[in-house]
């Protein structure tokens, strides 16, 4: 999320697509980004309001995208997901 002066709404709409379109990825910064991902995904278990929220969400929109957690689900975030994934996606969108 960024906040914004009303004058600066233009700036920071072409800041967010200079780092959308213009995001140099890695090998290493996404393995980096999974370990982050992955250690908030455990902070998220141990806070009981922040599971309680997740697994609400889920249970009220199971089958909407509204339930699915932000962070990901970690099995795809410990397996699946790779760099030519995330090119791909963004080259696509």
């Amino acid at each position: 999320m960024i906040d914004c002066f009303k004058q600066d709404v233009d700036w920071a709409v072409e800041f967010l697509g200079d780092i959308i379109c213009n995001s140099t990825l890695t090998e290493v910064s996404v393995e980096n980004e999974r370990d982050c991902i992955l250690s908030e995904s455990l902070h998220v278990e141990e806070n009981k309001q922040e599971f309680i929220m997740d697994n609400l969400h889920y249970t009220s929109f199971r089958y909407n995208s509204l339930g699915l957690p932000i962070l990901g689900d970690s099995e795809n975030i410990k397996n699946k997901i790779n760099r030519d994934m995330i090119v791909e996606f963004k080259e696509t969108n």
